[in-house]
């Protein structure tokens, strides 16, 4: 029994009886630093408070992430639209047609790639790109003429070989170009 207030402190202990069978029991340590009429348990015990922090956290973590996941999603999809417009989108799309077999898919995404590439080029069509990369002649005049009739041969492997030249090629001139503009 406490006479007065302060630190209480009750140790385990084991106590020991005989009813039919023979009985042992243990207790817990109390600790109380505040007052000797409400108990808490001892540090035994106390180990598994950490667990309540652990739970607090992951509950804080999952309601953040909720909050913030809508503005991530926003962002990511604004990432992937900039990529899909880039250069580098729009020729991984082109090849993505050309493995497709499509031909008018592959036509409109050779202009789309084509407009931001070299946008001067786009607009002088067909002509325009045998000037600039001759060899490419042929592969053109198969792709015009899968577009104006229901013939089905198509070789894709010189077409694409033929446009990864055509893309090295505007690369370097529009590298060249910004080389100039920085000289100035």
């Amino acid at each position: 029994m406490a006479i007065k207030e302060g630190n209480a402190s009750i140790p385990s202990q084991t106590f020991i009886w005989l009813g039919e069978t023979l009985h042992r029991e243990k207790t817990q340590a109390l600790h109380n630093p505040r007052s000797a009429d409400s108990y808490t348990l001892s540090n035994e015990v106390k180990n598994d408070k950490p667990w309540g922090f652990v739970i607090l956290f992951a509950f804080i973590l999952h309601i953040a992430l909720y909050i913030i996941y809508p503005y991530i999603k926003r962002w990511r999809e604004k990432q992937e639209l900039a990529y899909i417009q880039s250069e580098e989108g729009r020729f991984k799309s082109l090849l993505d047609a050309c493995e497709e077999g499509d031909v008018n898919t592959l036509y409109d995404n050779f202009y789309f790639w084509l407009q931001v590439s070299s946008p001067k080029l786009s607009r002088l069509g067909f002509r325009g790109i045998e000037e600039v990369q001759p060899s490419f002649l042929k592969s053109l005049r198969e792709l015009e003429t899968l577009l104006s009739s229901q013939q089905k041969t198509f070789d894709t492997i010189a077409f694409i070989s033929e446009l990864k030249q055509l893309r090295k090629t505007l690369l370097k001139a529009q590298e060249d170009n910004n080389k100039v503009y920085q000289k100035i």
